[in-house]
C-alpha cells in the first residue's frame, strides 16, 4: 500500500524533531515559553473572576496539573483549557504571519498540562512544543488565507492539531501512535471567526478548547485506536473540509520552507495582530510631530483586505471589541503615543477623547498592500488636520522576523506582564533564569511549579 499524505507528514515531523534540532531553534522556542508565560500571568488576572466560575462548576475537575495563580490541583483538560484562555485574553501571544495563527497558546497550554502529569524532562518539554509550532505553522500556511475567508480561526483548528503532536513528541510517541494522535485531532479541530464579532469575549475559548481537545487526541493516540488511512487528504479529510485550495508543500518538503526561528513574530502591542502596523504609523507619526487632537479632523487607515473585515468598526462596546478594532487602536495610539496593556482596559474603554477620535478613522483597502500579502502585513496612516496631512507607512511592524524583538525585549515585556499580575521584580528574575538556564535533563515540573503557583490571596 502506497504512502498517505498524513503518512509522509507524521514521517517527516518525527524524523525532524528526533535528528538534530538547531540551537537556535531551542533559543527561539524558550523565547517563546518566556512570552507565553508573561501573557498567561497578565491573562490570569483579567480574567480571574470569570475562571474561578468556570472552576466552580463540574468543568473544574481535581488533577495534579496547574492553572496560573492556582496552584497544581486541577484535571489535565481543565487546566489546558483555563491557561489556554489565560494566554491568548490580552492579545498579546506570539503569531506566524503566512498562517495567520497564534501559536504558544494552544501548544504550551495542553503541553504543560501532560508535562506536569507525565514528568518529563525540560528538553523532551522544549522538543514537544517545536513539534507543535512545526505542524500547526505548516498546516495553516498550507490552507490560507482560504481557511480565514471560508470563516474557521486557524488557532483553533490547526492550533488543536498543533498542540496534540506536541503532545506526541513529548511523549515519544512511536508512528502508529503519532498518526492516530493527527487524526483525532484533525477530526477535532474546530473554531470560527465569529468569535471575534461585536462585543464577543469567546476568542480565548477557542484557544482554550483548542488545548484541552488536543490532550484528548493525545491519549486516543496513545491508545492505538486505529485512525483512517489518509485524515489529511481523504475525501471528507482536513483539506477536503478546510480549504478550497491548499498548498502541499509545506507538508511534503520539511527543507523547502524556513524554521520556526525565522518565520514567527511577537507582539509589542495589546492588540490584533492586524492593527499593529497601523498601531505603529499612529505611535510613530504621534511622537515625531505635534499633532493637537481637537485639529484632527479625518485619520484614513490604508491597508490590506485581510486586516478589514472584522476590525474596521469605530465604536468599541468592550475590551476585547476595542483589541480588534484599527480606528480605536489607531486613536488610542496618537493619544497616548503607545498601545500596551492600559490602552486597552475598561478605563481606556470609557474615556470620551479615544471614543471621540475613533469616530474620525476610517479603514479603507489598499489593492498595492493586499498584493504583498502574505510577505509583507503593510498600513499607511494618514492624519488630516486643518492646516497638513501626515502620512507613515509601516510595512514590518515590530515583533515580526524581518524587524524581531530581542530577548532584552523580550525579557521586559515579561517583567512587564508578570509585574501587571502581582509578581515583583526578584519572581521575574527567577523565573526568566529558570526557564533559560534549567538544564534539558531536568524536569520540567520545577519550573511549571514555580511559575504556575498559587497567588497569596487565593
Amino acid at each position: 500500500m502506497s504512502r498517505t499524505l498524513t503518512d509522509v507528514f507524521v514521517d517527516n515531523l518525527l524524523s525532524y524533531v528526533n535528528g538534530h534540532i538547531d540551537s537556535s531553534v531551542y533559543a527561539h522556542i524558550q523565547n517563546s515559553f518566556l512570552d507565553y508565560v508573561g501573557c498567561a500571568l497578565s491573562g490570569s488576572r483579567l480574567l480571574e473572576s470569570k475562571a474561578d466560575l468556570l472552576l466552580s462548576t463540574p468543568i473544574g475537575t481535581e488533577g495534579d496539573c496547574s492553572i496560573f495563580g492556582k496552584g497544581r490541583n486541577f484535571g489535565a483538560n481543565t487546566a489546558a483549557l483555563i491557561n489556554g484562555m489565560y494566554a491568548h485574553a490580552l492579545e498579546m501571544d506570539d503569531g506566524q504571519r503566512v498562517g495567520t495563527m497564534h501559536l504558544a497558546a494552544p501548544v504550551f497550554s495542553g503541553l504543560i498540562a501532560i508535562s506536569e502529569h507525565e514528568n518529563i524532562s525540560y528538553g523532551d518539554f522544549l522538543r514537544g512544543a517545536i513539534a507543535g509550532y512545526e505542524t500547526a505553522i505548516r498546516l495553516a500556511c498550507s490552507i490560507q488565507p482560504y481557511h480565514k475567508k471560508r470563516g474557521f480561526h486557524t488557532t483553533g483548528t490547526c492550533g488543536t492539531i498543533g498542540s496534540a503532536m506536541a503532545i506526541a513528541a513529548a511523549l515519544k510517541f512511536d508512528f502508529k501512535q503519532a498518526k492516530a494522535t493527527l487524526s483525532a485531532a484533525v477530526s477535532s479541530a474546530a473554531g470560527v471567526l465569529e468569535m471575534l464579532s461585536d462585543d464577543s469575549e469567546l476568542k480565548p475559548f477557542n484557544v482554550g478548547r483548542a488545548a484541552s481537545d488536543a490532550i484528548m487526541a493525545a491519549y486516543v493516540g496513545k491508545v492505538g485506536l486505529e485512525p483512517p488511512l489518509d485524515a489529511l487528504m481523504g475525501k471528507r479529510g482536513f483539506y477536503a473540509t478546510m480549504t478550497e485550495k491548499y498548498d502541499l508543500s509545506y507538508i511534503t518538503d520539511f527543507n523547502l520552507h524556513p524554521e520556526i526561528s525565522k518565520t514567527t513574530f511577537f507582539k509589542p502591542y495589546a492588540a490584533c495582530r492586524h492593527c499593529h502596523p497601523a498601531i505603529e504609523a499612529a505611535i510613530c507619526l504621534s511622537k515625531e510631530n505635534t499633532i493637537n487632537p481637537a485639529d484632527i479632523q479625518e485619520v484614513k487607515v490604508r491597508t490590506y483586505d485581510l486586516a478589514i473585515v472584522g476590525h474596521d468598526h469605530q465604536v468599541a462596546k468592550s475590551v476585547n471589541s476595542a483589541k480588534m478594532s484599527i480606528p480605536y487602536s489607531v486613536a488610542v495610539s496618537i493619544l497616548d503615543k503607545k498601545a500596551d496593556i492600559f490602552e486597552f482596559d475598561e478605563k481606556s474603554l470609557q474615556r470620551n477623547d479615544i471614543a471621540e477620535l475613533s469616530g474620525k478613522v476610517t479603514v479603507v483597502e489598499d489593492p498595492s498592500l493586499s498584493a504583498l500579502i502574505p510577505n509583507k502585513r503593510s498600513a499607511i496612516v494618514e492624519v488630516t488636520t486643518a492646516n497638513k496631512t501626515y502620512v507613515e507607512r509601516v510595512d514590518v511592524a515590530k515583533g515580526e522576523p524581518e524587524n524581531p524583538m530581542s530577548r532584552e525585549d523580550l525579557k521586559q515585556k515579561f517583567f512587564f506582564l508578570a509585574q501587571y499580575a502581582g509578581k515583583d521584580a526578584e519572581w521575574c528574575k527567577e523565573a526568566f533564569n529558570r526557564i533559560f538556564d534549567t538544564s534539558k535533563d531536568e524536569l520540567v515540573t520545577d519550573i511549571l511549579t514555580f511559575i504556575t503557583a498559587a497567588n497569596e490571596n487565593s
